[in-house]
């Protein structure tokens, strides 16, 4: 009797662990848009690799956005583009910096390059 108390139990150990849903890793991501300054530094083809800072001081970033744009400041980024430019041009950008969730700290918009 004693044994089939203890297989009993364990059975329902098994079935209910079995059942349980695995915790989510990261979740949804959550961005702020900013305006930002790239300069292209090399064109190959339709990969455009470029830096970029914050035109204005009026971009407030949360601590950890800040930490985040100091650690990959002065970094090249590249992108595939279907627009043409030329190096060492000076564009206006948009860059949304994630401010919740696991995903791409950057992402930066090439759409209206040259057309700002």
């Amino acid at each position: 009797m004693k044994r089939t108390i203890i297989l009993l139990g364990l059975l329902c150990l098994v079935f209910v662990s079995g059942c349980s849903t695995p915790e989510t890793i990261g979740g949804p991501c959550y961005y702020d848009t900013y305006e930002a300054i790239a300069t292209v530094t090399q064109v190959n083809g339709t990969q455009t690799t470029f830096t970029w800072e914050f035109t204005a001081v009026n971009n407030v970033l949360t601590d950890y956005q800040q930490e985040l744009y100091d650690e990959y400041l002065g970094r090249e980024f590249t992108q595939t583009t279907d627009l043409e430019y030329n190096v060492d041009s000076v564009e206006f950008i948009h860059v949304d910096i994630i401010n919740e969730g696991t995903c791409t700290p950057f992402v930066f918009d090439f759409v209206g390059w040259g057309n700002d």
